[in-house]
């Protein structure tokens, strides 16, 4: 698999027609099309299967940096490496122009429309190499959990590396210079700070999810 093959399966997923078991319309449009991506990888040689994953590694880390980490806590209040995950895999499900221009100008993601629910169900798509690899079971969760760390032992974890760059102040007049569109969308006119309840960025990088994970 190539990656422009990898993101003609993202594209293929948005106007997909499954609706077969696990399929319900009442679903956010993530999460159908997270099962219809699923369907088609999971159709794929194992080999194939790998390679999506490690490409969706590749681009989920080229948005892993601190500019999109500020640009998303601007866009939903808060940031952590969960919600960062979520929102770069909701980005990435948007298809590849939408991508690949928002990394290049994080102020672009002005642009589109956020739901917060979307973005949630959203987050499985880094998770379809394990839910592919682990049939169901007997219902053991300890089973499920040493599967499921054999896994990204293997294969890696999506989200997992450190962000690129430096952490930006998260004073609102430097904000609003360097995200003027995000800022203007976002902020409440007239406001001279940003909520108490806002933390763009973590103090620390991941720190349990790097322990988990082995990461340096």
């Amino acid at each position: 698999m190539r990656e422009h093959q990898f993101w003609r399966l993202i594209r293929q997923s948005q106007r997909g027609t499954h609706t077969g078991p696990g399929f319900l319309t009442t679903m956010t449009k993530s999460r159908q099309q997270v099962i219809r991506l699923r369907h088609s990888v999971e159709s794929l040689p194992f080999f194939e299967i790998v390679r999506f994953h490690h490409i969706l590694q590749r681009i989920h880390q080229r948005a892993n940096s601190w500019e999109m980490w500020t640009a998303f806590g601007i866009v939903l209040g808060s940031m952590d490496d969960e919600n960062f995950r979520e929102a770069v895999s909701w980005l990435i499900l948007q298809g590849r122009r939408r991508f690949t221009r928002a990394v290049a100008q994080p102020d672009l993601l002005a642009e589109l429309e956020f739901d917060e629910d979307e973005v949630i169900d959203a987050e499985p798509l880094g998770g379809i190499i394990y839910d592919i690899l682990v049939p169901l079971g007997n219902g053991d969760d300890v089973d499920e959990t040493i599967a499921e760390e054999a896994i990204y032992d293997a294969f890696g974890f999506v989200g997992s590396e450190r962000p690129d760059g430096e952490q930006l102040s998260e004073d609102l007049p430097s904000l609003a210079a360097r995200f003027p569109k995000l800022v203007a969308k976002h902020v409440a006119p007239g406001a001279e700070a940003l909520p108490e309840t806002a933390v763009l960025v973590p103090k620390h990088w991941c720190p349990d999810l790097a322990d988990q994970i082995g990461a340096p």
